[in-house]
């Protein structure tokens, strides 16, 4: 096996900005490590009723039932993104037995799963959810890097067994959350995993600044606040109202508004325009776990609306270590607290660059040993 060829194993991203971006900040980390990584295209096979399904919701005029029709159109556009961003992208795979095949034609000597909730079975099942835990009967090493179970719960107790079994197989054992380690621990018996950052804190400001640094954005174009979030409902448009209003109440100027789901210029942004606009907002409100991380890579201030379905220990994971547990917003009498508050930057970068140190040695370590 060529020594330098390592596999990852994660949600391909296709239309979800955080999803993208996570998965290009893997390949980066691995070959700044000496490594070449090689994405492997885990596709998710769905019934004959469920394709109709879909089809019927892709195509069927003046709808967009949960948002299907959306993610297609987009998942379109920024199919030539990714196409330049990702360097080796195999043919897709649907079944756990695909993987060996896959060890054997690209010559990997290591699989890597991670990042993002691969580990989230509400998301992976499929009826072939062990792919995600690895399983292939090949001599390789196997790690993980920043998975995360979603919550703080392992959501199918009838798979247990299987689970561990599959995890005893892995050298070593890495996840997003605090509430990883516990799951881990307490649910699957693996005594020695540990928390690392997700990967797109892991290279730092520098390599976005060059990731953006051809995007066509403007500051023209981009208004003082931004908001991107992945749940509509009544309170969070309540929430940016408010925020909106006490912008304009504190400031000289009139303050604008740039809503990240929604198109510029006639088609949708970028994920590269993203993470410019991002960077360029006097505030950002979100509940999308990555338009945190995004955030705090910028030193941006924001303030996070946390869905509970979508689950909170990640948030809470992330947020606490660094000090920002009082940028959550749970309902608009929060507003107010969270404009005033004023983020120590230099502070939460110093434990960011600790947490960075940590997670680069185990990464480096693990595929080296």
């Amino acid at each position: 096996m060529n020594s330098n060829k390592v596999g990852i194993v994660t949600l391909f991203p296709k239309e979800n900005y955080g999803g993208i971006l996570q998965c290009i900040s893997m390949q980066a980390a691995i070959k700044s490590l000496g490594y070449d990584p090689v994405i492997i295209k885990r596709e998710f096979k769905h019934s004959a009723i469920k394709k109709i399904a879909f089809l019927l919701f892709e195509y069927l005029p003046f709808q967009n039932f949960r948002g299907v029709k959306s993610r297609k159109i987009k998942a379109k556009q920024f199919k030539s993104f990714i196409n330049k961003k990702l360097d080796c992208v195999t043919e897709d795979i649907f079944y756990t037995k695909d993987l060996e095949h896959i060890v054997n034609k690209y010559r990997l000597s290591t699989l890597i799963v991670g990042s993002d909730q691969v580990w989230r079975y509400s998301y992976i099942n499929d009826g072939n959810y062990q792919s995600f835990f690895l399983k292939a009967n090949v001599d390789i090493k196997k790690i993980s890097y920043a998975a995360s179970f979603g919550h703080d719960y392992w959501e199918a107790e009838k798979e247990i067994n299987n689970v561990s079994k599959l995890l005893d197989e892995f050298d070593s054992i890495s996840v997003r959350e605090n509430s990883g380690v516990e799951v881990c621990k307490s649910t699957f018996g693996v005594e020695n995993a540990i928390k690392v950052l997700d990967p797109t804190l892991l290279l730092g400001k520098e390599f976005f600044l060059e990731f953006i640094k051809k995007t066509e954005i403007n500051k023209c174009q981009v208004n003082n606040l931004v908001s991107y979030t992945l749940d509509s409902s009544t309170e969070t448009k309540e929430i940016i109202d408010v925020l909106i209003k006490k912008s304009n109440e504190q400031s000289e100027e009139k303050i604008n508004f740039t809503e990240l789901n929604e198109k510029l210029n006639g088609r949708y942004i970028l994920p590269d325009e993203w993470v410019k606009i991002i960077s360029m907002a006097k505030f950002l409100i979100t509940d999308s776990f990555h338009g945190v991380c995004f955030s705090i890579i910028f030193n941006v201030p924001f303030a996070v609306k946390i869905n509970e379905r979508r689950g909170s220990s990640r948030f809470m994971d992330l947020l606490i270590p660094l000090g920002l547990e009082s940028r959550i917003v749970r309902c608009v009498s929060d507003i107010s607290s969270v404009m005033h508050s004023k983020v120590d930057w230099n502070k939460v970068n110093e434990r960011l660059e600790k947490d960075r140190v940590v997670s680069l040695k185990y990464l480096k370590e693990s595929l080296e040993n």
